[in-house]
Order: C-alpha cells, then sequence, then structure tokens
C-alpha cells in the first residue's frame, strides 16, 4: 500500500532515511517534503514514533496543476468516506496553490453526492480529512491516517530532574534511534534462538539517548567514565520511568567487554564527546579508537554524532571511518548554533 510522509523541513533528507529505517519500503519517491512510499508493513504505532515526520496519509493520487481538478472529478472517493470530511491544502515550498480548499472540496461534494451519498462537512476533527499536499507545481492527494504530536521540548535538557546543557535536543536524539532500524524486544529467529535489540549509548551523559530509546521500548545499555554522569543519567531514566535499562561506570571502549543475549552489542547511538580546549591529539585519539572498537565487535548498525566546528579546525571523519574499514551509507549535518553543527553518521560494519 502506498503512503504519504509530510516530512519535516529541518532536514528533508534525515527525515526520509528515519521513515524508512522503520519501514520496509519497496518503493519511494520525493518530492520536496513529501515521500511517497509503498509500505507493505505499515505500522501506525510506529509510524507515530517518527521524530521528523509532520503526518502520514494513505495514497489516493497525485496530479499536477493542470490536471488537478479533472483527477479529483474522477476518483471515487467513496471508498474512503466516512460520516463526514474536510479537505485541507498544505504547501510544502514557497509558492501556494492557486487553488483553495473550498474550491476542491466542492468537487469532492458533488462527487460523493453523484454516488448516493449525503456528505457532511466537518472543518475540525473530521472522520475522513482528505488532504492535498503541494509540492513543485505537483498535489499528492491522500486520506490522513496520522498526525504528530510529540511532546520534545518538554524533555529538553534544562527540565529534567538533572541538567546538562550540552544535551541533543530529544528529537534529535528520538531521530537517531529510530535510524537504527532496530527491531524492539526479542523475537526468535530461524534456529530459534533469540535476537536481542539492546540499544547502546556508549557515552550516556546525562541520558538523553537513553530516555527516547526507553519511551520507544526499547531495552538499553549505557556506559560512562564519569560518575557523576552515572549517577544523572540513572536519575534521569527514573524520573520517565523508564525500563530495562542498565547504566555502567566504565570506559566507553571497555564495551567489548559487555554481552547482551545475542552476543556482542549490536546497535549503538551515541554523542561523542568534545571540547575545543581539548587538545586535537586527544580527541583523534578517542575517535579512532571509538571506530576501531565499532569494527572489532562488528557492530550492526550505529549512529554517531560528532561535531563541527564553523571556526575551528575540524577532523576528517569520513576518512576516519573508512580507514576503519567501516561502511558509512548516510550522513547528515544539523545546526545547532553560529559556530556549531552536528554531524550523524551512519556506520555499519
Amino acid at each position: 500500500m502506498k503512503y504519504i510522509f509530510l516530512l519535516s523541513g529541518e532536514n528533508v533528507k534525515f527525515a526520509a532515511a528515519e521513515a524508512k529505517a522503520l519501514f520496509n519500503v519497496k518503493d519511494a519517491k520525493l518530492n520536496s517534503r513529501a515521500l511517497i512510499a509503498e509500505i507493505n508493513d505499515f505500522d501506525m504505532i510506529k509510524a507515530a514514533d517518527l521524530a521528523y515526520t509532520h503526518r502520514i496519509c494513505e495514497y489516493l493520487f497525485d496530479a499536477t496543476n493542470a490536471n488537478v481538478i479533472n483527477k479529483t472529478k474522477k476518483f471515487n472517493f467513496q471508498t474512503i468516506y466516512k460520516n463526514n470530511f474536510a479537505v485541507r491544502i498544505i504547501n510544502t515550498g514557497n509558492e501556494e496553490s492557486k487553488f483553495t480548499e473550498k474550491q476542491l472540496g466542492s468537487i469532492i461534494w458533488r462527487n460523493l453526492g453523484a454516488n448516493k451519498i449525503k456528505p457532511r462537512v466537518k472543518l475540525e476533527n473530521s472522520s475522513t480529512q482528505i488532504d492535498f499536499i503541494f509540492s513543485q507545481d505537483n498535489f499528492f492527494c491522500g486520506k490522513l491516517i496520522l498526525k504528530s504530536e510529540h511532546d520534545f521540548e518538554q524533555r529538553k535538557a534544562h527540565k529534567r530532574k538533572v541538567l546538562h546543557p550540552s544535551s541533543l535536543h530529544p528529537k534529535l536524539a528520538r531521530g537517531m534511534v529510530n535510524l537504527l532500524g532496530a527491531d524492539k524486544g526479542n523475537k526468535a529467529d530461524k534456529k530459534n534462538k533469540t535476537k536481542d535489540s539492546v540499544i547502546c549509548d556508549s557515552f550516556v551523559g546525562t541520558g538523553g539517548i537513553l530516555i527516547e530509546a526507553g519511551l520507544l521500548g526499547y531495552k538499553t545499555i549505557g556506559f560512562d567514565i564519569n560518575k557523576w554522569m552515572v549517577k544523572a543519567a540513572n536519575e534521569n531514566l527514573k524520573s520517565y520511568k523508564i525500563k530495562n535499562y542498565k547504566i555502567i561506570n566504565t570506559d566507553a571502549l571497555e564495551i567489548s567487554n559487555y554481552k547482551t543475549k545475542s552476543g556482542n552489542i549490536k546497535y549503538i547511538c551515541t554523542d561523542l564527546p568534545y571540547a575545543i580546549n581539548t587538545k586535537e591529539v586527544d580527541i583523534l585519539k578517542l575517535y579512532a579508537s571509538f571506530f576501531a572498537l565499532l569494527r572489532k565487535i562488528r557492530v550492526k548498525r550505529a549512529v554517531i554524532g560528532l561535531p563541527y566546528f564553523t571556526n575551528y579546525k575540524n577532523i576528517n571523519y569520513k576518512k576516519l571511518i573508512a580507514s576503519n574499514k567501516l561502511k558509512c551509507p548516510a550522513e547528515f549535518e544539523f545546526y545547532i548554533h553560529k559556530n556549531l553543527r552536528k554531524k550523524v553518521f551512519v556506520i555499519e560494519s
């Protein structure tokens, strides 16, 4: 079945990758902020977990400015109508649609009437909301099935029980966890063994990434060499009633000594530490050792946050990743403030 994902404009590339990571996408095309994807394993619970998707519609048809009226007249809206309806036009770029909601709504009204339905319009909380997503002279028409509602702002660092100012924004942390594409819980494999989908944050800090992973229902494990951070992470996770987690006070480079039910840790989501005042040689040594560790444990997938300073000499991360014979199928960049951006790398062994 086809679905339309209206993606966040903050980072469209990242948003599309996040959606694809959660579902088995057979075919997909991206038009501005509209991702049209063929998905057989669509799940509403998974869909609600997406951080960078604003809304999801069941795909009905697509059209251009030239033929949207004709296609709207011909589509059988009787197949999706229930109780009442509303029409919304969503503009995704600088250019606005030349058509109005009233125009398209009137056509649908007549369309339903021709099929012996007495249509009712309900502008708020309608049973059948029909979205026309307008993008670069194209319309993607769909029946709204999910409108994203998150409380990320309520979980920002300054609102947690224990504060640390360098924590990732919860929205980015959630998106990075989703990008792992890990299954939740244990599932039997063909040999009747278990797959352990534990998510690890090897530099846990005050627990921001594990809070998001825990709220999604994953089992988690975190490591930090700083005892205060370990205590803070424990307090923060408890305050959000997170279960099935473990925080260990140890060097991240020692995580190869810790096993899950299926062996080495397979999924890592972390934001590597940094400090401008730290000697570059020390940071480079830490990063190089960490990437070597990912190779050693044969990590299935890691999503790693790294700093990119606009006014500072930066490490060549891609070269560092390649030198450890790791694959990097995707990378993304996020604006943090005028002197700092966040690089997010997807890494596989």
